[in-house]
């Protein structure tokens, strides 16, 4: 049972690490759309795949801990959402979801 519930409760982590991934490059790529900086829907799918991988690079601390299994992995996430926009934020959650626990 608790096994079933460890489960449940990664995949509602990850969905929503997908769902900001996914906003945060929909955002942007409307914005570039609305801008005429994109003229065609290859430049909207470009972006689109360009800001998806940049976020998920941003949240690489999140997905390290998340396929590790991190105890903490919540409080790695909510370091990575809040303090990874400055470099040394970042920094602090990789190397807290890379050591050992």
């Amino acid at each position: 049972m608790v096994n079933m519930d460890h489960n449940k409760r990664k995949i509602k982590y990850l969905l929503l690490l997908f769902s900001i991934m996914a906003c945060n490059s929909l955002t942007y790529s409307s914005i570039a759309l609305a801008n005429n900086v994109v003229e065609n829907a290859a430049g909207v799918i470009g972006s689109f795949i360009g800001i998806f991988i940049v976020t998920l690079i941003y949240f690489l601390p999140s997905v390290i801990a998340f396929f590790r299994d991190r105890k903490n992995g919540c409080a790695i996430f909510a370091l990575n959402l809040l303090g990874g926009w400055t470099f040394i934020g970042w920094l602090v959650a990789l190397i807290w979801a890379i050591s050992e626990e």
